[in-house]
């Protein structure tokens, strides 16, 4: 009686310790659970942005919306332009784009961006960078990912853009290599 009084005491130790020592079941809270889905979804949206003087600042599509109780959005196939010199617009398509929310005005378009606009001198250009964050209220387009630029009379890369939509100013950053291809 004895030596099965002490198996039944090491035996229930033992599954005790293997008990303790197991990992935690990992459990998914319900806040995370819910961030993971959208709020609510929108199909074919198509928007524009005014300014106070009534001029059109941005125009935006996207083939679907999904908005996250944190008041971000996640767009698919999403394209933008905002206003440019002389009536010329900078526009930008991804697959993806983003807005932050929480007060944050700027929206992000992800997943391989590809764009166009124009030098100052008003000669067209044509851009591809990772991602470009627009802020439609300071008329910008910026990235500080790796930029490709193409156009007729020059041609280059630098790591950095930003562009002034309006003002038609546009900065290359950091580490620029532009190439000029005669008349």
């Amino acid at each position: 009686m004895n030596r099965a009084y002490y198996v039944l005491l090491a035996l229930g130790l033992g599954l005790i310790v293997a008990a303790l020592l197991r990992e935690p079941a990992t459990q998914q809270s319900p806040t995370l659970a819910a961030a993971e889905k959208p709020r609510y979804e929108v199909r074919g949206a198509q928007w524009r942005s005014f300014d106070s003087e009534g001029e059109l600042r941005l125009r935006g599509s996207a083939a679907a919306i999904d908005y996250y109780d944190d008041d971000s959005a996640r767009m698919r196939e999403f394209e933008v332009s905002i206003a440019g010199r002389e009536g010329t617009p900078w526009r930008a398509t991804a697959p993806e784009g983003y807005a932050p929310g929480g007060g944050d005005t700027r929206l992000q378009l992800r997943g391989g961006v590809e764009g166009q606009g124009a030098w100052p001198d008003g000669v067209p250009l044509q851009f591809r960078t990772p991602e470009l964050w627009i802020d439609a209220q300071q008329e910008t387009l910026a990235t500080e990912a790796e930029v490709e630029v193409l156009g007729t009379l020059r041609q280059g890369r630098s790591r950095g853009m930003r562009v002034a939509g309006r003002a038609n100013q546009v900065d290359l950053l950091n580490d620029v290599e532009i190439r000029y291809v005669p008349r």
